[in-house]
């Protein structure tokens, strides 16, 4: 069964940095980790024609970019790798990602043309895949580490099906402890920051207090914690009405179809840090 090329084009068109991660902490070697990349990102778009004799038939796009982590031994630069490419470089992963999605374009071209039919208009196939971080200074978050760094990683894609999907994963990473963060190592009890985003989704929804969630959408009168969370310097999309905060903020996101049905879109809280405090860890 003879299998589509793919070309892969990885080109430095620019050197993406990802900016450089201390720690206020003079402590030496650990925190010394960085994530300036030093080499080019992985790039990948390639165009799969379904039919290579007809020029304007349905295609699969697919759209790559990853940085590769300066210092391939380093704790951080490691950590990146697990996080974000399943412990590979940015260039294997990308590779692979690419040779699995061809394959399986592949499978479904040839299964279709046996049948000696016309393809539909849903064999116009994309993916997009992308890997990025930001460098957040949040004072009063994690004790004496005022840096952090955020992982983002977004996918997009049509595979087939009544709609494409979206979702995106972010990372929270202490580089002084070169370790990534989950909401136990930030807040000292779950419950309560549960029912604070409850409450904070019945205001964003006009619900009245104690009002169940499924009457605003939600597949349950009760939401769980999300996986997703990060800190930033802004609001950005996940707080409306009321007055101006000062930053910095705590985003909790949720992917569509995670507690709420896919009509709804992703699901994002953003919540002044400053009213977090009595939720936080000491």
């Amino acid at each position: 069964m003879k299998k589509p090329s793919i070309c892969l084009i990885v080109f430095a068109a620019s050197l993406l940095f990802w900016g450089c991660v201390s720690s206020q902490n003079s402590a030496p070697d650990r925190g010394a980790a960085r994530l300036s990349a030093e080499s080019a990102p992985f790039v990948l778009e390639t165009s799969i024609p379904f039919d290579k004799g007809d020029p304007r038939g349905p295609r699969f796009e697919i759209t790559l970019s990853f940085p590769e982590p300066a210092g391939p031994d380093s704790g951080l630069g490691n950590l990146v790798r697990e996080l974000l490419y399943k412990g590979q470089s940015a260039a294997d992963y990308g590779n692979t990602v690419a040779a699995e999605h061809g394959k399986l374009y592949a499978e479904l071209r040839d299964d279709w043309m046996a049948q000696g039919e016309k393809p539909p208009e849903s064999f116009n196939w994309y993916y997009t895949e992308k890997a990025e971080s930001r460098t957040v200074q949040v004072k009063g978050l994690i004790p004496g580490h005022d840096k952090l760094l955020v992982l983002v990683k977004t996918t997009e894609s049509y595979l087939g099906g009544a709609h494409g999907n979206s979702s995106t994963r972010y990372f929270v990473i202490d580089p002084a402890a070169v370790k990534p963060l989950a909401l136990d190592d930030i807040f000292s009890s779950r419950e309560d920051l549960r029912l604070l985003l409850e409450a904070e989704l019945r205001r964003q929804y006009h619900l009245p207090e104690g009002a169940p969630l499924s009457d605003a959408g939600f597949f349950e009168d009760r939401v769980d914690l999300p996986e997703n969370f990060f800190p930033a310097e802004d609001a950005g999309k996940g707080r409306s009405g009321g007055p101006a905060e000062d930053s910095p903020f705590m985003h909790f996101f949720w992917n569509a179809y995670e507690t709420a049905p896919y009509v709804m879109g992703p699901i994002e809280i953003s919540l002044p840090l400053k009213s977090l405090s009595p939720y936080l860890r000491k």
